[in-house]
């Protein structure tokens, strides 16, 4: 069965993207944009912002479609669909400690210089 997650792109005022790591997949985390997998009866978009608020605190507006992959985990096929958006309130942070052990804004550069990053 094929996997689908969302994802949020949020920018910060300099262009750096909210990244977080989670604890999972590879020897000290991988760094991912927040958002989170797909539940039943649930539209993308509410997925997304469900899982940020969730994971970071914030509240979130989804702009546009930014981008999908796909990638195989063994014998499952994921599918992740990435969305601009925005913080429309509250300061990210952590709220799911085992889950994620770091925030960053990270520099659009960095996105293609490490294997532990996962993006489109």
């Amino acid at each position: 069965m094929n996997k689908v997650v969302g994802s949020a792109i949020i920018k910060d005022s300099k262009g750096k993207i909210l990244a977080v790591r989670l604890n999972k997949e590879k020897k000290g985390g991988v760094w991912v944009p927040p958002g989170g997998k797909l539940e039943e009866g649930e539209t993308l978009r509410e997925s997304i912002i469900r899982e940020v608020e969730e994971e970071l605190g914030i509240k979130i507006e989804i702009l546009r479609l930014a981008g999908i992959s796909e990638e195989q985990y063994g014998d499952e096929f994921w599918v992740f669909i990435f969305y601009e958006a925005r913080i429309i309130s509250g300061t990210p942070r952590i709220r799911e400690p085992g889950k994620i052990l770091e925030i960053e804004w990270i520099d659009r550069n960095q996105l293609k210089n490490s294997n532990n990053i996962h993006w489109f």
